[in-house]
């Protein structure tokens, strides 16, 4: 995270989670907004292809941060 433009501080968080079950999936994702508290709940097949992309979480921050987003995807079996 950057504050008008100098390096501040790193921010590890999880936005989604995704759980198989009996071949479908369900997933929890955190809203786009920062600092919401909201989880959007969906359920279905290939709903990683369904999360919010990096786009949708860098357009909400202010002018004075600039958040830089990367994506892992974990696999746990």
């Amino acid at each position: 995270m950057a504050i008008n433009g100098e390096s501040a501080y790193e921010v590890w968080l999880t936005r989604a989670i995704i759980f198989e079950v009996s071949g479908r999936e369900i997933s929890f994702e955190k809203d786009t907004i920062p600092f919401s508290e909201e989880i959007i709940i969906q359920r279905g097949h290939d709903l990683i292809d369904k999360i919010s992309d990096n786009d949708d979480f860098l357009q909400e921050w202010d002018e004075e941060y600039s958040p830089e987003y990367k994506r892992d995807v974990l696999v746990i079996k």
